[in-house]
């Protein structure tokens, strides 16, 4: 069966031990580019404002999370007679009344658990979309070996798909 025999085969292929010394030149050649200079200027101002606008969605959803409880705890119990504010330019002052300590505490646990709240799902879905499309890669790497049985090894993938595979998954199929 050729895919129980895939993984083995591929490690063989990529793993082989050099056969002969290569010259400073052959190195310099077999050395891979880096990104930025594989790139033409658009595709750096596109992944520029793709991680631009992803920053500034996080920005703005951490300014929400915290902002919409803060304000809905502080206006709508009890804690807003307890701390007062006076402007911008005045510090608040605290009521000293019984039980004043208390539910200060205990409206500051509510808030922090509801923070928590409001920002766990939307940064667990910023974390499994990356992990998500890592799996969709690996789910086709497979996928494309079993179809294709001119491919050997996933450089083989690479010279015959990566473009395609750059364009739908942002991602080259090769190993990082």
């Amino acid at each position: 069966m050729r895919t129980a025999l895939l993984p083995t085969y591929l490690i063989r292929n990529q793993l082989k031990p050099l056969q002969e010394p290569f010259t400073s030149a052959q190195r310099q050649s077999r050395l891979v580019q880096s990104p930025a200079e594989n790139e033409s200027g658009w595709d750096l101002a596109r992944d520029f404002a793709i991680g631009s606008s992803q920053g500034l969605a996080v920005v703005i959803m951490i300014f929400v999370a915290v902002s919409a409880p803060t304000l809905a705890i502080y206006w709508g119990t009890e804690l807003s007679s307890v701390i007062q504010f006076h402007g911008w330019s005045a510090a608040p002052t605290f009521t000293k009344r019984p039980g004043s300590f208390s539910i200060v505490v205990i409206r500051s646990l509510q808030l922090l658990l509801l923070i928590v709240v409001c920002l766990l799902p939307a940064l667990m879905y910023f974390q499994f979309d990356r992990e998500r499309l890592s799996t969709m890669l690996d789910r086709w790497l497979h996928a494309i070996f079993r179809l294709d049985s001119n491919l050997r090894t996933i450089s083989d993938v690479d010279a015959k798909y990566g473009r395609r595979v750059e364009e739908h998954f942002g991602a080259s199929p090769e190993p990082a």
